[in-house]
């Protein structure tokens, strides 16, 4: 009987199948028939069609100003088994399946630690969290990048030794999901180094690490090959944007990023008692985090700490919590121990530690059944893929020429459904626009939030201007 067919006769096992059963029914909570207007998920869209016709590939030609000319392929890989392009409902399902996966491996995760209940009860309330919820209606990549970071978690925690190999096969996934996958590659070389239950001689160590970066190369080496696409980063974006790194950003990302943190942890309760939650629960991780550290740090605690380090670098906020959504699970990890810590030094015994967790976890959850209902009140009436916008797309595309650059808010939507190299509109960029793009592209009805102000909006009317059914089509004069 193989490790698979043991974890279901056991009491765990059984924990798994309830958890799976509990977790199917996300496919049918907050699930939008539209895609809003944040555009990075149409830009893996466009990869997704563009896999094996590099090309053809139209481009951001400011991407300083917005975000990489391409990213991470492994989720547009994913995303092109949906053959009708526009199908978001396809998208959306295909999403909630990396959903629920993350959950069930995020479960596997923290019961290789703790007890199976407190650990089915800790991925329920991540994974029912009003926050993660409201993402899952996104096309994103970070319940993927969850996938194979938890999926090398229960990997290298395992009592069943993997071959580097697998290992390196699953970092090279998760790179391929997102570059910021690098810190955990690098964590897990500094684990392998120093842990000091792999007592190995320095010669033996020193093969072991250079036989995972070697496979770990040829995969990302065999990826760039098949797919033409494939870039794991943007290296010109990344230098462009680490040169804004400032100590008053670093200082601004470390209030940021806690209170995004605490956010996790809101109830549906008086707003006045949330701060009795929060703070309490951010102090407990800390002192668990802490706990870890000076106990045996292991792969995890290196991966958390340096992932957490790249955020406070990262001069941008923009992305609010979706960065810190991949590490839910490790926070939590961190409170339990936390918990488990001050539970031994007041000398509270085993049994009962299982049930004051047990307790209080169903506690957070049931104080929270109210975030399904709420995002009922959320919904998309139209997005840059819905029907009544495909008129003007098709216009555009006919009445451009190839060459042509449009300027546009929301620029992977250009890309996309005009085929057309595109221009980043924001309060930045507007004069820079018009001296380096051939169109505007500006919203007549109040489908989206401009990123521009009026006072460029009436300067580009001026100009040679086609009006469309939703849109405004301003040829700029040269």
């Amino acid at each position: 009987m193989n490790e698979v067919s043991k974890l279901f006769f056991t009491k765990k096992g059984l924990y798994f199948i309830v958890l799976f059963v509990l977790l199917l029914t996300l496919f049918f909570i907050h699930k939008n028939k539209h895609a809003d207007w944040g555009d990075d998920y149409i830009q893996y869209i466009y990869q997704a069609h563009h896999l094996f016709d590099a090309e053809n590939y139209k481009t951001l030609v400011n991407p300083d100003d917005h975000g990489p000319v391409k990213r991470g392929v492994l989720f547009s890989v994913l995303l092109s088994i949906n053959n009708s392009s526009d199908d978001i409902i396809t998208y959306k399902n295909i999403i909630c399946l990396t959903y629920i996966s993350a959950g069930l491996l995020a479960f596997l995760f923290l019961s290789q630690h703790f007890p199976s209940l407190p650990s089915l009860l800790a991925t329920l309330f991540v994974f029912y969290n009003y926050r993660n919820l409201w993402l899952k209606n996104e096309i994103v990549p970070e319940y993927l990048f969850m996938f194979f970071l938890y999926l090398a978690t229960v990997v290298i925690y395992s009592r069943k030794k993997y071959s580097t190999i697998v290992i390196s096969l699953i970092f090279a996934c998760l790179i391929s999901t997102r570059a910021i996958g690098f810190v955990f590659y690098f964590a897990y070389l500094i684990y392998e180094w120093i842990d000091p239950e792999k007592i190995r001689e320095t010669s033996q160590r020193n093969r072991s690490l250079l036989k995972s970066i070697f496979w770990l190369a040829l995969f990302l080496i065999s990826v760039n090959s098949l797919v033409p696409l494939h870039t794991p980063f943007d290296l010109s974006f990344y230098k462009g944007a680490f040169s804004d790194i400032r100590l008053s950003s670093i200082y601004s990302n470390v209030f940021f990023y806690i209170k995004n943190i605490g956010y996790f942890f809101e109830q549906e309760i008086p707003g006045y008692m949330n701060p009795f939650i929060i703070y309490p629960m951010l102090i407990i991780g800390l002192i668990g985090l802490g706990f870890r550290l000076f106990k045996r740090p292991s792969f995890i605690e290196f991966g958390f700490v340096i992932y957490m380090l790249a955020l406070l670098f990262w001069p941008h906020q923009g992305a609010g919590n979706r960065f810190l959504i991949p590490v839910l699970p490790i926070i939590l990890y961190f409170i339990l121990n936390g918990f488990y810590f001050i539970f031994s030094v007041l000398k509270i015994a085993s049994s009962r530690r299982d049930l004051l967790m047990t307790v209080g976890l169903f506690i957070l959850i049931a104080t929270n059944v109210n975030t399904v209902l709420l995002l009922k009140d959320h919904s998309v009436e139209t997005g840059p893929l819905s029907d009544i916008l495909k008129n003007d797309f098709t216009y555009i595309q006919k009445n451009t020429r190839t060459s042509d650059v449009i300027a546009f808010c929301k620029p992977y939507v250009i890309n996309y459904k005009c085929d057309r190299n595109s221009f980043a509109l924001n309060s930045n960029t507007n004069n820079a626009g018009l001296m380096h793009a051939d169109y505007f592209l500006i919203a007549r009805d109040p489908l989206l939030n401009e990123a521009y102000n009026e006072g460029l909006k009436t300067t580009v009317l001026s100009g040679d201007t086609v009006t469309l059914e939703h849109f405004y089509l301003i040829k700029l004069k040269k």
